[in-house]
This record gives C-alpha cells, structure tokens and sequence, in this order.
C-alpha cells in the first residue's frame, strides 16, 4: 500500500506540472509552435523591470561648466602676472588690483627728487640729494619683485588673502660722488668730535702697581661705514637715515683684552726689581717702584719692554747731576775755622752713567731686587756731596787774600804769597776744585828749565812772552800751576789787579822749591776767592 502512495504522490505532481504545459498549448492556435510561458518575462520578450544598462548619461553641461571654469581660472592666472592681488599694501599704500608696472611708474616718480637726510645721536647731520650721486631707479625691476611676491598659480586662494609687498629696489648710484660727499661731512664733523681712546695700562702711584685704564668711546665717526650705511639707505630709497653704533670709530683695544692683562702682570712682576745705590757700600740713592714705572713701556704687541735708553738719559744726566761733585759748588771749613764756598773744577765724583744703565736694565729684566755699586768715570777722596770731597789734604789758593797753604791732616805743613792772573786784562785764575797733573815737573827731574811760552802771539805772529821757570806744578791740564816767578820781587797784595800772570799762580822761588818737594800727582787743588 505504501508504496503505491508515494507513486501516486509523483504522479501527482507529474501531472500538475503537465496541466501547466496542457493549459498553454491549448491556448495557441493549430499548427503554431509553443514555446514554454515563464512567468518573468513580458511580451517583449523582457522581464518586467526594465534595464537603464545601455540608457545614454547627461554629460554634456558638466564639460560646459568645467570649461567656463578653466577659462576663468586660466584668465585670472594671465591676469595676475602683470596685477597686483586684491588687498595688497607696499608701504602702507594700498596698490590692490593695479598693474605692476604703474605701481613701478608712481614709485619712480616718488624718487625722481629724492633726498636722504643721515643723523646720528651725537650731533652728525647731513643730506645726500639723488641728483648729487646721480642716483636711479630701475622700475622694470621693481615691477617685476613685486609680481614675484605673488603665486598667479594660486590666484583663487589669494584673493581672499591680505598681502603686504615688500619692495625690492634696484638702483644705481655714481659711488666715487657719495664717498666724496660722506668724506667731506664726515671729517668736518670729525674735527670737532671726541675720539675714541684704547685700554691701556698705567701707572697708580697710590698703589705702586701697573692697572688697567678703561677704553673710552668718542663720538668720531668712520667715514667708511657711514659710506656703506648711506649707500643701503640708497638703494631703497629711504628717506631718514640714523646711524647705527657701528658708525663710531670704536677703541681697538678694550679692558678685557687678554693680551693687555697679561702685560699688566708683567709690568708689575717687574717693579719688583727695586735697587739700592751704592758708593763705596753706602746707600746714596735707591730705585724706587716709582722710577721703575716710568722707564716700563707697553709696545703694540703689548709686551713689557724696558727703556734702555730711558735709564742711560737718567744716570747721564738727572741722577749725574744730583751725585756728581765735579764742578759743583762745595762748602767747606778750613782748620783754622774759615768757611769757603766754591764751584767749578774738574775734580770730584763722576758717575759712568752708561754703565749704570746697562746694571740697572738687566736688574730690572731678571725681575729681582738688589743692590749696586755705582760705577765711576772718576772718584773723589770720600763721598759727601755739597761739601769737601778731597778729604784732609789739598792746597787751598785764597785769591782774595792772595795766600796758598798747604793742609794736611788738618795742619798747614806749607803757605806762601802768591801773585795770581792779571784781573784788569781778564786773565783771572780759574776758581774751582783740580787736582795736579801728571805734566808736573821741574829742572831736576827735566834736566832743563821749563819754557814758558805765551798762548798769544803778536802782530808778527810771535808769542807775546817766553819765560823760563825751575818748578812746574799744573793743576788745569798743562796750562795753569803754581810756579816759581824769579822776574817779581814781591808777592801778596793787590799786584794781581794790575800786574798779575797770565793766570798761573806765582810763588817765590823757594817757596816753589818747598811745594814741589812736598806734593804728587793727584793732590787736590781748591782755587777760590
């Protein structure tokens, strides 16, 4: 039975299905060809929904639209290759949606009588007129910068933007007229400027050491940089000029310099080389910090030098004449009390000033304190400046009272009567301290008189006197001496006024015996009135 069933079923659907196929060819007329009916499918042979595949799109107006915009975007980019952006300022003028090159015209004009006033904080003032330096603009160029500063790419961007043009100038001027100009401004002013002085080091007395002194800034100007400050201003044009700082002629060398802190070091390790003066070991005179200050210098490599030079003209002459005794004027006291003053001679202390120097220079280069013996050309008995220095033994020649004694010791071991040089014809005898020459001679120790020959000479061309002596004592050179005069037959008195010698000193015969055997070489001799 089951079986049967589920054939049945089949059948059932087999036969519905069939039914379908039946109802439509029963349908179509005799002898036409049937075709299955699907449902889907419209008369047209389509389904009901129609298909838009092949449909034709609206695109044209796009194209249309787009082209409008490329033309306009095109015409603005050509544009704005010769104008200026909306809201566009150059130097605080709004010059929007003009052509550059009237904006380069109007500026020209601007400039064609230009004048550039140039000031500084100090008082500095003057005016360069264009037409001095034959000053130019290039307006072309200057059109040109300004449509650089703008994209005409993005001019749809821009517009809507504000845009300050910074000018960019191009111009010429003659350069040899504005530096004539600058120079003639700039030295006028300077004469009356304050000038700039460098650091450097100096002495402070106070303190005894080297310091340094500040660097101070003048007020002259170098004309060289106010020349290129003037010559920016031109070539933009400005109108003012103010001189910047750099404009001044500034100190080249400034405090803080380490080569002029490193002589300062220097200079005062030096001072250190203070020196004790000696004569014959005792202390005459000192170098002091003081003195060694004055003969340090600062060369432009600022190193410490010593003054050879300096020093040599010191001991030569201002520490020579406060030592030497030669020539200088001398107080003294005989024994018997009398007191004398007298100057001139050739006798005394006399300082080998160069070779001082030469001791004292390479004291002070080593650095060290020390102590040295004065070199002499020339020494005296004993040190004591402004009174006797020949010690207790000389032959003292009083013109006045026209007497010579002889002291030794403090005793008078000679004296005579003298005549001296006729004062009436000026042949007065040199006063000051000698001492006797080596020309000292006699009969004795010559074999012969000593010839007297006269310095002068008459009409002729022959000397006015010939003398002949037996004892020669010279005391200036071999032409002054105390000599032995058998011509006179008195001494002493006024004889000398009107009848004296040509300068020598005259003695009795014996008298001169006596001293020649008594005296040397080397013995002092004080003539004085």
């Amino acid at each position: 039975m089951a079986r049967n069933v589920r054939h049945s079923a089949r059948r059932r659907t087999g036969a519905h299905l069939y039914t379908q196929r039946t109802a439509v060819q029963a349908s179509a007329p005799v002898g036409a060809h049937v075709y299955p009916v699907h449902s889907g499918l419209n008369s047209s042979g389509t389904f009901g929904k129609k298909s838009n595949k092949h449909r034709p799109r609206p695109l044209a107006p796009v194209l249309v639209i787009v082209a409008i915009l490329l033309a306009f975007y095109f015409l603005g980019f050509a544009v704005f290759n010769f104008v200026v952006y909306p809201r566009s300022v150059l130097n605080g003028d709004d010059i929007s949606l003009q052509p550059a090159s009237e904006v380069a015209s109007s500026v020209a004009t601007s400039v064609a009588n230009h004048v550039l006033s140039v000031s500084d904080s100090s008082g500095f003032s003057m005016e360069i007129k264009g037409s001095d330096v034959d000053l130019k603009f290039n307006d072309k160029a200057f059109a040109a910068s300004i449509i650089s500063q703008q994209n005409p790419w993005l001019w749809p961007i821009a517009v809507f933007s504000s845009h300050d043009i910074a000018p960019i100038y191009e111009s010429s001027f003659d350069e040899d007229s504005l530096k004539d100009e600058v120079d003639s401004a700039v030295d006028s002013y300077n004469q009356k400027a304050t000038q700039s002085t460098d650091a450097t080091m100096a002495y402070d007395n106070t303190s005894s050491t080297f310091a340094i002194v500040a660097e101070k800034q003048g007020t002259a100007l170098n004309s060289d940089v106010v020349e290129a400050q003037v010559s920016d201003a031109l070539q933009v044009f400005d109108s003012t000029l103010v001189l910047t700082d750099d404009a001044y002629i500034h100190p080249s060398v400034t405090s803080d310099d380490a080569n002029l802190q490193t002589a300062v070091s220097q200079a005062n390790a030096l001072l250190g080389a203070t020196q004790s003066l000696t004569v014959g070991g005792t202390q005459v005179a000192e170098v002091t910090k003081d003195q060694l200050a004055s003969w340090l210098t600062i060369n432009d490599d600022f190193s410490v030098s010593v003054d050879t030079d300096a020093i040599t003209a010191w001991a030569q002459g201002e520490f020579s004449s406060q030592l030497d005794s030669v020539s200088t004027t001398r107080n003294y006291t005989t024994p018997d009390g009398s007191s004398y003053t007298v100057s001139g001679g050739t006798y005394g202390w006399n300082i080998d000033g160069a070779s001082l120097a030469d001791s004292i220079s390479s004291a002070i280069e080593s650095g060290s304190a020390g102590t040295i013996e004065i070199p002499m050309k020339q020494t005296a008995s004993v040190w004591s400046p402004g009174a006797a220095d020949w010690g207790s033994r000389w032959i003292d020649i009083n013109l006045t009272t026209q007497h010579a004694k002889l002291y030794d010791n403090g005793s008078v071991t000679w004296e005579s009567d003298i005549v001296s040089g006729n004062s009436a014809k000026g042949y007065d005898t040199p006063t000051g301290v000698y001492s006797i020459d080596s020309y000292m001679t006699s009969t004795a120790s010559s074999g012969s008189r000593v010839k007297l020959i006269s310095p002068e000479v008459d009409a002729e061309g022959n000397p006015t006197y010939t003398s002949y002596v037996d004892y020669w004592i010279p005391f200036i050179g071999n032409l002054v001496a105390l000599h032995d005069a058998t011509w006179r037959s008195s001494f002493g008195g006024t004889i000398y006024q009107t009848n004296g010698s040509h300068g020598c000193v005259n003695l009795p015969a014996s008298a001169a015996a006596s001293l020649y055997s008594l005296v040397k070489v080397g013995d002092v001799v004080v003539v004085h009135d």
